[in-house]
């Protein structure tokens, strides 16, 4: 968005504006209008821009150049504990989990999600593993995910939007002895 305003007489001031120093389009504008253009298809990373406006007297003028970011790329989030299928014996799990983004961003923001609940959440330096120790997880199966968005508002889910599963059966077998009774006597070798 860019306004252009002139003191004297014009109504209309003519305008170009430039992409990475590419005029990439043109017009006429009201005096003292906003301009607002949406410009689909730009590419990923590092981009200028300004504009130059001429009144109809031929007097000129460009604004200073101005900068952004273009990032429409997703981090990712990788799972890495538990692995998926996997069984325990112990109702505390510590989950692992790694977030990445390509872009500038240092810092992402993450969900966890256990069984469909978010459980936590946070903010991870890009690259870094995340290890949480969750206690008294109940005995069944279960299943986990992660979201993971960026500070340009790229979301993302791990492993494409599928959990992982685990179980977990913390309670011991029993083990009834039946035959010989304690005490047996008995005259044979052959139970």
């Amino acid at each position: 968005n860019f306004t252009a305003r002139d003191n004297n007489s014009n109504l209309t001031l003519n305008f170009t504006f430039y992409l990475d120093d590419v005029a990439t389009f043109s017009g006429v504008l009201q005096n003292n209008t906003i301009n607002r253009t949406l410009i689909t298809g730009i590419a990923e990373g590092f981009h200028t821009w300004f504009v130059n406006v001429s009144d109809s007297y031929g007097n000129r003028n460009m604004s200073e150049n101005r900068t952004f970011f273009a990032d429409a790329t997703p981090p990712n989030v990788t799972l890495l504990f538990p692995l998926n299928d996997s069984n325990f014996s112990n109702s505390s799990i510590v989950f692992n989990f790694t977030v990445r983004d390509g872009n500038r961003n240092t810092t992402l923001n993450f969900t966890f999600y256990l069984d469909g609940v978010a459980t936590f959440s946070g903010v991870l330096q890009n690259d870094t593993i995340n290890r949480t120790l969750i206690t008294g997880i109940a005995d069944g199966f279960h299943n986990w995910s992660v979201n993971v968005s960026d500070s340009y508002g790229n979301t993302n889910t791990s492993e494409n939007g599928a959990n992982r599963t685990f179980f977990i059966d913390t309670t011991i077998p029993n083990v009834t002895l039946l035959f010989p009774l304690n005490d047996s006597n008995f005259s044979n070798s052959s139970i």
